[in-house]
């Protein structure tokens, strides 16, 4: 862009924020320039395009959609579509601030009908704090969930160089760029019916289902597997692909986060702690489903911890 330009061309990259721009940019048929990005991104480069889609599911997932049919006066039907987001980092730590707010204030009563009873041997006695123990530590538990949540949305961001931006926010800028709104809306006949039924059931989608949305396939919901959360992404066309396990969101975006640890991997005769996530390395190329259901199956993993048992007992 502005390549002639020796200020303002050459760009290495563009802020985050920019995603939200992309759809003023349009040609004068009105078709924005994210039709031209991502017809060349799915087409030229799907073996790039298709990891990127299963890293964003769990922004995918956080954000619910609907399309509702409203009638004009004209009598004439009109479709909009709602966007959502569910779980808001922000709203979350406020939540939890005011659990440890509440406790405090509880504990504060606590002590003082503790000091006005004189039975110390009573239930209320012998009960009660250790009741409060418990609850301190779940707070704090939780307290230290939201501390990593927070260290690595941080993380997130700085990996795109981005300005501080509520999780609302960046979920909707991801899912505005490859779920439009006013794609969800104008789906007419056929593609209207599959675009409800993937797009706005809370489950996750494929490449192959955002090329249908953007027009670039035709749909073909009778022969679509549906893709449950923690099973494989069957891609129609290409590999498959491996999901991420739920409902505990993974986060996936390269090396700015770590995986959620999904259970011990056993290559060879080696024993290789952390998740299936990292183990992928830098290829970022996902693990064939055919491949983890062979050597990653709960029930192989089930069988090989008790082989190792049995081993540490012998030895």
């Amino acid at each position: 862009l502005n390549g002639g330009d020796d200020n303002h061309g050459q760009a290495d990259g563009f802020d985050l924020r920019g995603l939200e721009l992309l759809e003023e940019v349009k040609d004068r048929d009105g078709i924005d320039v994210r039709t031209s990005i991502l017809q060349l991104f799915f087409g030229q480069q799907y073996d790039k395009a298709a990891p990127l889609t299963v890293e964003l599911v769990p922004v995918f997932l956080n954000v619910g959609r609907g399309i509702s049919t409203t009638s004009a006066d004209d009598g004439e039907e009109q479709r909009s579509a709602q966007k959502s987001v569910l779980v808001k980092l922000e709203d979350c730590e406020i939540a939890v601030k005011t659990l440890r707010e509440d406790l405090a204030a509880k504990q504060a009563v606590l002590d003082k009908a503790l000091g006005l009873v004189t039975d110390k041997s009573s239930t209320f006695c012998t009960r009660m704090p250790s009741e409060f123990d418990e609850a301190q530590e779940s707070i704090a538990a939780l307290e230290r969930l939201r501390d990593s949540a927070r260290a690595s949305y941080d993380d997130v961001l700085r990996f795109f160089s981005s300005e501080p931006m509520e999780s609302e926010r960046f979920c909707l800028l991801w899912d505005n760029f490859f779920v439009p709104s006013r794609l969800l809306a104008e789906a007419d006949g056929e593609r209207h019916g599959f675009c409800k039924a993937v797009f706005c059931c809370g489950e996750p989608f494929s490449i192959d289902d955002l090329q249908v949305l953007w027009g670039f396939e035709e749909p073909r919901l009778k022969d679509r597997r549906p893709i449950k959360r923690g099973q494989a992404a069957a891609s129609t066309q290409r590999q498959r692909f491996v999901l991420p396990p739920a409902p505990r969101p993974l986060i996936l975006l390269r090396k700015a986060l770590t995986g959620v640890p999904w259970m011990r991997l056993v290559h060879g005769q080696n024993v290789v702690e952390g998740s299936i996530w990292e183990e992928i390395g830098d290829d970022r190329a996902l693990v064939p489903i055919a491949e983890v259901e062979r050597r990653f199956t709960r029930e192989a993993m089930r069988a090989y911890e008790k082989k190792r048992a049995a081993s540490s007992e012998n030895g």
